[in-house]
């Protein structure tokens, strides 16, 4: 158990901590399911919110194009008051395309689904943690939770490799 994060470690020790008494295979499971599926609601919550970013911020797109291309081919950019609408609506479609292609929005939505299957591929597996040995149930949770904190470094890992670099004065990446 050395391996693990102390919060997993106190996890598994759970309340039974102060007597030194190891928890049972049946509490054991449980906590392990609950870590996780604390996990799971993170990665889901996560991933919803960047595919209703990508999806709005898409649509939103197209419909800005397809105004400016009518409001161009109608000869509304002919008076003032219509350049300045199609520059604005141009500048906005302009401006949402570089945000999402600039963090990513679409990448980090499937590394984060990619999380959220992971994770409950992990919250099956711990449902299969045995009921009836406490040194199998015990290394088992340990295997489980290794495999949820190496999940966690992998996403942050791929999190930060999508969003842009800070550029030093020079203006070269570091």
């Amino acid at each position: 158990m050395a391996q693990l994060p102390t919060h997993y470690l106190s996890l598994l020790l759970g309340k039974n901590s102060e007597s030194k008494e190891p928890l049972a295979p049946t509490e054991i499971r449980r906590a392990v399911i609950e870590e996780l599926g604390e996990h799971y609601t993170w990665y889901d919550k996560s991933q919803k919110r960047l595919s209703a970013v990508w999806v709005i911020g898409t649509i939103c797109i197209v419909l800005l194009g397809t105004v400016t291309t009518l409001a161009v081919a109608l000869g509304w950019s002919q008076s003032d008051r219509g350049r300045i609408i199609v520059a604005v609506i141009s500048a906005a479609t302009t401006a949402l395309s570089t945000l999402l292609a600039t963090f990513a929005t679409r990448d980090l939505w499937q590394l984060r689904e990619n999380g959220r299957i992971a994770a409950n591929d992990l919250i099956a597996r711990a449902c299969l943690i045995p009921d009836n040995d406490n040194q199998a149930a015990l290394q088992e949770a340990v295997r489980l939770l290794n495999d949820a904190h190496k999940l966690e470094e992998a996403q942050a890992k791929g999190f930060f490799a999508f969003l842009p670099q800070k550029s030093d004065d020079a203006g070269k990446s570091r």
